[in-house]
């Protein structure tokens, strides 16, 4: 993608810098400076956060869909959450066919930037274009291109072939419950993940709730696991 369109991919392999990353523009203010933000994607090299490999991350044999791999490492780390965090992931990736996309949207004090940077990253690699993430902005800065100039305002159009992913760590607002509300009148489909909230999860078809006792590098290694399994996971059985 041309830097002029708001990205720049970069591998580097300096003495302290290694790895692949990512550069999104943000904003563009009025004097014409550029503000962008740095993603490390997910390769040997990121550390501070977890992340899983994504190859070999399934295996389907006749009693369904186990983990192989690394990946089993960071599934005992968080327990039963493990497990829910593989089954959330299937529900997300395994519902193939038709789509207009998937849109994932935060809360105004968090931004999911990251959570869609990798989800994007992964859905390119597996040819899975019903899983390219638009991510919906509560406030769009002046300058901001357009990928990135898409606001909450549109989950009142949410149509019934897209998914509307919330993630929520901070206990969401009125505000957000009534775009989600609006979301699935018009028949999109609902998932979320959050800190036990309680009001959200009513409005799901499918939740993923991190107890708000566990500590916030669940909550991460969470998000890291649903972006590597989702795009990889295998189809669900057709009703």
């Amino acid at each position: 993608m041309p830097v002029a369109a708001g990205e720049l991919h970069l591998d580097l392999h300096g003495e302290k810098l290694r790895g692949r990353f990512v550069l999104v523009r943000t904003k563009t203010d009025s004097s014409g400076e550029e503000e962008w933000l740095t993603l490390h994607k997910h390769d040997e090299y990121a550390v501070g956060v977890v992340h899983p490999h994504q190859v070999g991350a399934w295996r389907a044999d006749s009693h369904g869909v186990e983990l192989s791999g690394s990946m089993r490492r960071w599934t005992r780390v968080l327990g039963p959450l493990g497990r829910e965090t593989r089954l959330f992931a299937r529900a997300l990736g395994g519902r193939q066919g038709p789509s207009t996309g998937l849109l994932v949207v935060g809360v105004p004090e968090f931004e999911p930037w990251h959570f869609t940077a990798h989800l994007g990253e992964g859905a390119l690699r597996y040819g899975r274009a019903d899983l390219a993430p638009t991510l919906l902005r509560w406030k769009v800065p002046l300058g901001a291109p357009p990928h990135l100039a898409v606001t909450v305002d549109a989950m009142a159009k949410a149509a019934r072939d897209q998914t509307i992913l919330v993630i929520d760590p901070c206990g969401g607002s009125s505000e957000l419950l009534e775009r989600v509300a609006d979301a699935r009148r018009c028949g999109a489909r609902i998932m979320t993940l959050h800190r036990g909230h309680d009001a959200l999860m009513g409005l799901s078809h499918e939740t993923l709730s991190v107890d708000r006792l566990r500590p916030a590098r669940d909550f991460e290694i969470t998000q890291h696991l649903v972006t590597d399994l989702t795009p990889v996971a295998p189809a669900l059985p057709k009703s």
